[in-house]
């Protein structure tokens, strides 16, 4: 019994180090990507650059996190600097894809409020694995995550959301809509599927407005965000793809704890810490905190966001819409 918990252990280590692997180099690529795509320069599959003498990156060098190390920091060719964001990003999307695949995978649904999470005992995870109905929405939320990312980042570099980001990741997520209605046609080989899809579907669409709703009150405390088109709003962008990947209910959590939490920041350190770009990096920060303790914040009475607490949920959309009215007072008045 020992030895099961210790390959038990190995297996969880080699699980998530590959996660953490697949996160670095998908963060490397998040970086071309939100440099790239606002400016229109074809992404394509030409080698990365020095930003300063536009030296072509040798592959030894464009190694992620472990190259910026190892070069200090400084381009090979120039030895200029290297913006530390590079490695930042490239950490943050491999920390969180590991996160996800311990919580989700090793511990076997442990944030997923509609799995049973004592299916199995922890030595015998990896016997079980790998659970589809555990690693497509681990993947699912893999891309949510990812894609609000990019939205946080583009809207720091002063543009909107482009369409060649948002189209790939509406699809993705309507896609995970069907994933039932498939299930339903493997067991039970009816036709009437096809119903069923389009029901998802309508389901998966409403989740999707009403996301995009929450992320317009969003976007009025942020006022710098106002661009001609509310689809490359990175706030309503990112509301909307959290409401489509998961549902309504989870982005109205996330919408009010992103209302409070940006609030009381700038309530207590001054406008400084207030400057418009840190909201949808709170808007991140949320949707991966609730992903990861999705049950557990479930759990709590009158949690925002419970189907089964209408007046608590009242209460939370009052608080938020309040917030939101004294803080763009605040704001206006500095």
């Amino acid at each position: 019994m020992e030895s099961l918990f210790y390959a038990a252990v190995l297996g969880a280590v080699l699980v998530v180090a590959w996660f953490f692997a697949l996160g670095s180099v998908l963060g490397s690529y998040l970086n071309v990507l939100v440099w790239r795509l606002p400016r229109r320069i074809p992404v394509g599959m030409s080698r990365s650059r020095c930003p300063r003498c536009e030296a072509s990156i040798r592959a030894t060098d464009n190694i992620p996190i472990v190259s910026w190390i190892l070069l200090r920091g400084r381009c090979r060719n120039c030895h200029e600097p290297i913006s530390p964001r590079y490695p930042l990003v490239e950490a943050t999307v491999a920390i969180e894809f590991a996160l996800l695949a311990w919580f989700q995978l090793v511990l076997q649904g442990w944030n997923l409020p509609w799995y049973d999470r004592h299916v199995h005992d922890f030595p015998s995870w990896m016997y079980h694995f790998p659970q589809w109905e555990l690693v497509l929405p681990c993947g699912l939320f893999a891309v949510m995550l990812y894609v609000t990312l990019a939205a946080a980042l583009i809207d720091f570099d002063g543009f909107g959301v482009p369409a060649t980001i948002t189209q790939p990741a509406v699809l993705i997520g309507l896609t995970g809509w069907v994933i039932p209605a498939i299930e339903y046609f493997v067991h039970t080989g009816d036709w009437e599927v096809w119903r069923i899809s389009l029901q998802y579907l309508r389901a998966g669409l409403i989740s999707a407005g009403i996301g995009g709703l929450l992320g317009i009150l969003l976007k009025r405390q942020s006022p710098r965000l106002s661009r001609p088109s509310l689809v490359c709003q990175p706030l309503v962008v990112q509301l909307m793809l959290i409401s489509l990947f998961t549902d309504w209910r989870f982005a109205f959590g996330v919408f009010v704890w992103s209302v409070l939490v940006h609030a009381a920041v700038g309530g207590t350190r001054g406008r400084s810490a207030t400057s418009v770009w840190t909201l949808p990096f709170v808007v991140h920060a949320m949707a991966l905190l609730q992903v990861l303790a999705w049950r557990e914040l479930w759990l709590i009475p009158g949690y925002p966001g419970r189907p089964d607490w209408l007046v608590a949920n009242l209460g939370w959309g009052v608080l938020a819409g309040t917030v939101l009215l004294w803080d763009g007072r605040r704001r206006r008045s500095q």
